[in-house]
């Protein structure tokens, strides 16, 4: 008996077709450059950033991953990036805020490096200050390169993401059920919290000179304190609309 002639429920399922296979990393850019990008850091954020000699003519070096950690920061956003880069992930996905991560990574990454050789910077002013001397190596123009294959790489998938995909992307703000006040909210947080983060490291600055622990702590505490401050100035502007709206 045929196929056709078979009740429904009789009748031979259709072959399963398997999904086709991931292209090779070498023939997908994107994932190519990210992946190349995650060494680059990896291995620049690793590498000296400044050498030198110090006190007695020792041997000096400054590497990312010290002082405040900045190279740490850099290595952690190469694995997020290498983990995305592992399939096509970041081609198929429908998610806005996923959509985004490497220009996020992308950002952190370009003010850790600017933290990380305004320090280098720093150290080669100690070692000459105590008679040495010492110079920037080209690990930070590693970094600084790969940094840039992640912008390249999120360029050329917002160019070439399919159709069927962009249409099925909701803007960030609907994804994420953003209000107009929930807007209002993360706006004057984050003034608030920048400027008294700001405020903190200055105080800091100003009353421990060098020691930059201090500093640090210091802008925390005025993190927190300006987070505060921003959420009570966007519920008084809430209220004070909501009172405007209500009839006399």
């Amino acid at each position: 008996m045929s196929d056709s002639a078979r009740p429904s429920y009789w009748r031979s399922a259709p072959p399963l077709t398997e999904p086709a296979p991931d292209p090779p990393l070498w023939r997908d850019p994107p994932r190519l450059m990210l992946v190349v990008a995650a060494i680059g850091v990896t291995v620049g954020s690793i590498m000296p950033w400044a050498e030198g000699t110090g006190l007695a003519a020792r041997q000096e070096s400054f590497r990312a991953t010290q002082g405040t950690g900045e190279g740490v920061f850099l290595i952690a956003g190469a694995l997020l990036l290498a983990f995305l880069a592992r399939n096509r992930f970041l081609w198929e996905t429908a998610s806005r805020a996923v959509q985004l991560l490497p220009l996020a990574v992308g950002a952190v990454s370009v003010v850790m490096w600017i933290g990380a050789e305004h320090y280098a910077g720093q150290r080669i002013a100690e070692w000459t200050s105590m008679g040495g001397s010492g110079q920037l190596t080209t690990a930070r123009y590693v970094v600084a390169g790969s940094i840039g294959l992640i912008f390249l790489a999120f360029l050329y998938l917002e160019r070439k993401r399919s159709p069927a995909v962009r249409a099925r992307t909701r803007p960030l703000w609907v994804e994420w059920g953003l209000s107009r006040w929930s807007l209002v909210m993360v706006g004057s947080t984050l003034v608030c919290g920048a400027a008294g983060a700001i405020i903190g490291v200055v105080i800091g600055i100003l009353v421990a000179d060098a020691f930059v622990l201090v500093a640090v702590i210091l802008g925390v505490f005025g993190l927190f304190i300006g987070i505060g401050a921003g959420v009570l100035v966007a519920r008084q502007i809430e209220r004070l609309a909501r009172d405007r709206g209500r009839p006399g």
